[in-house]
């Protein structure tokens, strides 16, 4: 069975299965009493952990102080969704400064290099001859790769901004520190998955991922009147924001989706060619785009408030990558081979669909019966678990 990306943890589950109806993939089921995430399956949005009533579903944190001390020189990347927190630059710069107190050497902000990819998807779609699809959202990535594989082709070849920044900093600090320690810090839980297993990439430029809430608290306290430089990009900040893709400069129609169910119906939809017609299909997994990830502290809606208004203090010189930089290498990530064996399997679990009787119950402990055919078809369940069909 495939690894999983992130450790997670039920300390406090009273089985109300609560994580295993509101998951969007169908990767959380009961076995013996006891919940099980699919990795398989699993696409690290993130839902469960944040619908948990209890808290009990936990994702393993890194000690901190005690990694950092483990790097000659450390830097920390903060991305443009950070912003969304902040009613004005100086207060920003406040919070950037008492990030850096924490025991970083170097706190850098990329939103240039988001900047930079959002117009290249832009430019992109306006010289393609199909829909394209851009995110940069590592849940909905998986989730194409998993579930929509015809889809994959109309994915835009871009890499992620945090990879792109962790790599800027490496090749300028290589040779000055003997050990350098990238951190990124994350504003959902996808991001945080996206260092250990890179989507389409061979190995991550980061050393290691951080909850941008883990910080906030001790960084809140560190707070003062001291201000960090801030420089932000206003194209890098709209890219974090759905609603604000309809600002873009463009020929062709854009639509922007944000929600992972929303972007189901969308991904549905474009199978069926209903969205032929349209240039860009932006697709975000948190409710408002990047701003709304479940590690912010802020009510998204009021973020994008906060991001309007800061994309007018913005400059709009974007960093300047060249093709290579930009290029995230998803080719690598689908094996292309693979297709007649997942067609196969969608055949196979429609014909162990048909001997089920569809109640959706949930009794066998799944949370459908087409997920208990998936598990049928990949050997981990049996027919027997179906109760339904045995009273019958």
């Amino acid at each position: 069975m495939t690894e999983p990306r992130l450790t997670y943890t039920l300390e406090s589950c009273t089985h109300c299965l609560h994580c295993m109806k509101i998951c969007p993939v169908e990767a959380i089921h009961l076995e013996d009493g006891i919940v099980k995430i699919d990795p398989v399956q699993c696409i690290d949005c993130g839902i469960c952990v944040a619908g948990c009533p209890k808290g009990g579903l936990t994702v393993e944190k890194i000690p901190l102080e005690k990694t950092l001390s483990s790097y000659d020189y450390k830097v920390a990347l903060v991305p443009g969704s950070f912003f969304a927190q902040f009613a004005s630059l100086e207060e920003a710069g406040q919070m950037l400064k008492a990030i850096q107190s924490l025991g970083f050497d170097e706190v850098v902000d990329y939103s240039d290099i988001e900047g930079a990819l959002y117009l290249e998807g832009i430019c992109r779609m306006e010289v393609a001859d199909q829909l394209c699809i851009t995110s940069f959202c590592p849940s909905i990535n998986a989730l194409i790769e998993k579930n929509y594989p015809m889809l994959f082709e109309h994915l835009l070849d871009l890499e992620y901004p945090c990879e792109v920044a962790a790599r800027q900093v490496r090749a300028r600090l290589e040779g000055k520190y003997p050990r350098i320690g990238i951190y990124s810090l994350c504003d959902c839980l996808a991001k945080m998955a996206l260092a250990k297993a890179p989507f389409g990439n061979q190995a991550s430029a980061i050393d290691h991922a951080v909850a941008i809430s883990q910080i906030f608290p001790a960084a809140n306290r560190q707070k003062g009147k001291a201000c960090f430089p801030v420089t932000l990009n206003r194209e890098g900040l709209m890219s974090n924001v759905s609603d604000f893709y309809h600002y873009a400069k463009k020929k062709k129609p854009i639509i922007a989706v944000d929600g992972v169910n929303h972007c189901i119906q969308a991904l549905e939809a474009a199978e069926f060619g209903a969205l032929d017609k349209i240039g860009l299909l932006a697709l975000f997994a948190c409710q408002g785009g990047c701003i709304g990830g479940s590690y912010l502290w802020s009510n998204p809606f009021i973020g994008e408030v906060h991001m309007e208004k800061l994309s007018y203090l913005a400059g709009k010189h974007v960093a300047a990558l060249s093709q290579t930089e930009m290029s995230g290498h998803r080719e690598l990530a689908m094996d292309k081979t693979s297709m007649p064996l997942k067609m196969q399997r969608y055949r196979s679990v429609n014909e162990v669909l048909e001997k089920l009787p569809r109640f959706d119950c949930g009794a066998c402990g799944y949370p459908n019966c087409r997920a208990l055919a998936g598990a049928i078809v990949d050997g981990k369940a049996g027919l027997h678990l179906c109760r339904v069909r045995k009273e019958e």
